[in-house]
């Protein structure tokens, strides 16, 4: 099938006769009865452009973290559409992961810490931290359009 898009499919391994199935959203959510075709929902509103944000909860661990923000720009094919929302778990002594991040970029053939809008931060001091799951509600409070 080479006018389908063979990103947006998974393998079906139980379907012999159709092994891969498309994730195109137009095709999904269709009743299998022609009189419950009322109750299909209304069509997926698509941008040609798909934004990608990834959340990330860091309790002192700022080497990684750093580094992480700098592999997720550098292997990007499109870096301008990702947004990084990092709740940032520090105490006084530490450095944040932004600093950490911009240590790696300016020091890479980038010779400056680009991207560096794309972050969002949320910083707290890790003394107070109340667990992960906390974490991951804040990194997601960090969400935007």
């Amino acid at each position: 099938m080479p006018d389908k898009d063979k990103s947006q499919r998974i393998r079906q391994d139980w379907n012999k006769s159709v092994p891969w199935a498309y994730l195109d959203p137009v095709h999904q959510n269709i009743p299998l009865a022609t009189r419950d075709a009322h109750l299909r929902p209304p069509p997926p509103r698509i941008s040609k452009d798909h934004d990608i944000f990834i959340g990330i909860s860091n309790y002192r661990d700022i080497r990684r973290c750093g580094f992480t923000l700098f592999t997720a720009f550098s292997r990007a094919k499109h870096p301008e559409r990702v947004t990084i929302g990092v709740v940032d778990q520090t105490q006084d002594d530490d450095t944040t992961c932004l600093e950490e991040y911009c240590k790696l970029a300016e020091a890479s053939v980038w010779k400056e810490c680009k991207f560096k809008s794309q972050v969002r931060i949320d910083a707290r001091d890790s003394r107070t931290s109340k667990g992960p799951t906390l974490a991951r509600w804040q990194q997601q409070q960090l969400i935007e359009n």
